[in-house]
């Protein structure tokens, strides 16, 4: 959180502005005195008097807020240009990010560095670009389980000395790694697994679509969902009705 922008102008700082505000817990407001509010007559603007008081929000995604448009972008310019998605510290249970593995293309590998094991959803697309081989359930070609920093620093190490021996780990199913600190159970086959379960937000509405709720997905686009109650009239107007939605 090195960035700041203002709920009120859009004024972006560096979090030493709010530095003092953080360590006594206060609730950090724009200083900035020169952002105008309107016409002050022809040619002229006026400018507001005293500092601007609005919140400084850091410069990240919270739960339940949109993700900025230029990651749907990136992602879709990206996704043939990728060489391997590597998915960590997370248990990939809000959406669109829990997307991401299943958009990109069969073919790139797909690396987990976690402590449990995920277990993604079932593609519902059956027209999507390319064919699995591994089948529709196959989810990772590597599993590393254990503590995220320690088993990227075996790896690093590994890479500098330009091979993988040494490396202080058990194979203990296809495609698992064990490190230290992994969420082993014994009775769900030797893993923690976690069950992926999205939660997606109307895209019109910005409505939380709960679990067991009918959600339109767009096919053509990254991150582009809605609701049953706006599908309708909105699947019309999103790319001039071009785009096509399957029911999720």
């Amino acid at each position: 959180m090195r960035r700041f922008k203002c709920m009120k102008c859009g004024r972006k700082a560096d979090s030493e502005e709010i530095h003092d505000d953080i360590l006594t817990g206060s609730v950090p407001l724009c200083r900035s005195s020169g952002a105008s509010t309107g016409s002050g007559g022809v040619g002229r603007k006026r400018r507001r008097k005293g500092p601007c008081q609005g919140v400084m929000k850091p410069c990240i995604t919270f739960f339940g807020e949109k993700l900025d448009n230029r990651v749907a972008k990136a992602l879709e310019s990206d996704k043939k240009k990728a060489d391997a998605v590597i998915v960590i510290g997370t248990s990939l249970s809000v959406a669109p990010m829990s997307s991401v593995v299943r958009f990109l293309p069969p073919n790139i590998p797909r690396i987990l560095i976690n402590r449990n094991t995920i277990v993604l959803p079932t593609s519902k697309d059956k027209n999507k670009e390319g064919i699995d081989f591994r089948g529709d359930n196959y989810d990772f070609d590597v599993r590393l389980l254990g503590f995220c920093d320690d088993v990227v620093n075996v790896l690093t190490e590994g890479l500098e000395r330009g091979n993988a021996d040494g490396f202080d780990t058990t194979m203990k199913t296809d495609r698992s790694f064990v490190f230290s600190g992994a969420v082993i159970d014994e009775e769900a086959g030797g893993e923690g697994v976690l069950q992926c379960t999205e939660t997606v937000q109307c895209d019109n509405c910005a409505q939380i679509v709960e679990n067991g709720r009918v959600v339109m997905k767009c096919t053509n686009c990254f991150d582009f969902d809605l609701c049953e109650n706006c599908y309708t009239e909105q699947s019309k107007n999103h790319y001039q009705g071009c785009h096509k939605f399957i029911k999720c």
